[in-house]
């Protein structure tokens, strides 16, 4: 939406592209609204972004699919409760709900549970492949003069006095590509191999096959490491990142600044700790962890 202004909007990105984090693994479900509290956010956005995917889907071709859901009841206790989320969906204005009985139910679902007695249904319902929605939605607008800049990973957020607020962010590279990035240098390094060749060969000799002899090597090796990070003219520090749990990504970071009048917060589960930055500690990320099971039948 934002694109579509003549703003200048910049989204940075901690990890090496978009939906790394939580994005890659939620659901994917598309959900009607029918649960959501009457009167919260979300219970005024769902409907009407439910009515968006179709529209969205045609236009950035990211496969929507309008599958439907069913909430099924096994039994009068539980009909209680579709009866009390139908009524949630009327006071939400999401549209087409109904309960279907025990033999429609078996026409849609063949293979459904024997104690099912009957379910709402909500043709709206529908899911996604979330990391392909989410590449889609950046790629448009990039396409429409939105500035992407990944790895790129908040570090600090102050306010000037004028209003302006300057984001300090560590900008990692993974190793080997920060050695590709110093490729301006490659043509010295015939002669810098000739030194540590020749310099190894006197070290070999002089102390032979010793402690200090190893120690020597592995000082010159990581002098001419020194040297190159030094002839790039960045101030670089090694640096881990981790995008989520189980993934740990090794690289080297520099310090970058960037100012803004305006900050947009949607750094996922990192949102607290962004918005801590500026002092808002209203609220706290619990990150969920859990499996989907997918069922053939």
């Amino acid at each position: 939406e934002l694109s579509k202004t003549t703003a200048s909007v910049l989204l940075l990105e901690g990890a090496d592209d978009v939906t790394q984090g939580a994005t890659k693994g939620n659901s994917g479900i598309v959900h009607a609204g029918y649960d959501d509290k009457p009167g919260s956010v979300r219970a005024k956005f769902c409907w009407p972004g439910n009515q968006m995917f179709p529209q969205l889907d045609a236009e950035l071709h990211f496969g929507f699919e309008k599958c439907g859901s069913l909430v099924v009841a096994r039994g009068k206790d539980d009909e209680k409760i579709l009866n009390e989320l139908m009524e949630r969906g009327r006071e939400n204005g999401v549209k087409n709900l109904r309960i279907v009985q025990r033999t429609e139910l078996r026409e849609m679902e063949p293979f459904i549970n024997e104690d099912a007695t009957c379910a709402l249904f909500s043709p709206d319902a529908g899911n996604i492949i979330p990391y392909e929605y989410a590449i889609a939605l950046c790629e448009n607008a990039v396409d429409n003069g939105v500035e992407l800049r990944i790895r790129r990973v908040v570090k600090k957020i102050t306010k000037d006095p004028d209003g302006i607020f300057t984001i300090e962010v560590g900008h990692w590279e993974p190793t080997e590509e920060l050695l590709t990035g110093m490729s301006k240098w490659k043509k010295y390094l015939p002669y810098l191999l000739g030194i540590l060749f020749v310099a190894n060969s006197f070290h070999f000799y002089e102390y032979g096959q010793t402690m200090l002899g190893t120690l020597m090597n592995v000082l010159i090796t990581l002098g001419l490491t020194s040297l190159f990070a030094s002839k790039s003219g960045k101030d670089i520090k090694p640096s881990r990142f981790t995008p989520s749990k189980g993934t740990d990504l090794d690289g080297f970071t520099e310090i970058e600044k960037i100012r803004t009048r305006y900050i947009v917060n949607s750094a996922g589960c990192q949102s607290d700790y962004i918005a801590e930055m500026l002092g808002d500690k209203s609220f706290k990320i619990k990150p969920r962890m859990g499996e989907y099971i997918l069922l053939h039948k």
